[in-house]
């Protein structure tokens, strides 16, 4: 879960939800796939989970992670 109001805020958040679409990451409201942000508040969740190991996954995911809290 992220808290991303500057990004939304600006209009910047769509540009990074490209982005994290390339990568193979999902970006989801607060409730999870179909659902809308609440308070600017984000999932962040990988895509691909067959044949990757644990720490692959998290590795990835905090390494996108922490190019969209910098963006922020």
């Amino acid at each position: 879960m992220l808290h991303l109001p500057g990004l939304t805020l600006t209009g910047e958040l769509e540009s990074a939800i490209r982005a994290l679409n390339k990568l193979n990451f999902a970006v989801r409201g607060i409730y999870g796939e179909g659902s809308e942000n609440v308070g600017s508040l984000y999932q962040i969740s990988n895509q691909i989970t067959l044949g990757v190991s644990e720490e692959d996954a998290i590795g990835k995911l905090s390494g996108a992670v922490n190019q969209v809290v910098e963006r922020e």
